[in-house]
């Protein structure tokens, strides 16, 4: 388990998860001209399995401006982008199921995957809900694969709240202590 407080990490974090969200956002709008599904599937592959290479400093400055936003409207923004990004995932991956193009099995790889991102979608609503109702003021979390990124609005975060998390946390989502971060938030 990782508590960052560095605003430099978190500004960075942030940044990586936005750069994905405008990379999904661009493919889910160009994919109706795609040339073939396979070429579609492989931009979903690379977008959900997380292997987009990121350059971190080439834009911190728009991670920067949701840093400065006041705590509640950052907890909607993050909310509203991860809607939005999950929302073109399925838009996409449902284009691949509905092409005549798209092989059975490239048809099966969307259906999964679908399938995948509305489960993560329920875990992550699940445990933001726990993890508010065992007293902290709000709470986002951003689950991937190998990963889980925890946001948490509350004043006087300490290392026993971030025990507590992680371990609601990796009982849910089946991820180890090390692969969850906790990012307090005030």
């Amino acid at each position: 388990m990782t508590i960052v407080t560095d605003k430099k990490v978190v500004a960075s974090l942030l940044f990586v998860l936005l750069v994905a969200f405008i990379y999904i956002g661009y493919y889910s709008e160009s994919g109706e001209h795609m040339q073939s599904s396979t070429e579609e599937m492989e931009a979903v592959n690379e977008v959900i399995s997380g292997q987009v290479d990121v350059e971190i400093n080439s834009n911190i400055e728009e991670t920067s401006q949701r840093e400065k936003l006041p705590t509640e409207e950052y907890f909607i923004e993050y909310r509203l982008d991860r809607d939005r990004t999950q929302s073109r995932q399925i838009e996409l991956l449902q284009n691949i199921v509905n092409n005549p193009n798209s092989s059975a099995t490239e048809r099966q790889q969307a259906q999964q995957k679908i399938l995948a991102i509305t489960n993560t979608l329920e875990q992550e609503l699940k445990l933001e809900s726990i993890i508010k109702a065992k007293g902290y003021e709000d709470a986002i979390l951003f689950i991937q694969p190998s990963s889980v990124v925890v946001i948490v609005k509350g004043h006087n975060f300490n290392s026993t709240d971030a025990t507590i998390i992680a371990d609601l946390v990796a009982k849910t989502t089946g991820h180890s202590l090390e692969q969850i971060t906790i990012i307090p938030k005030v």
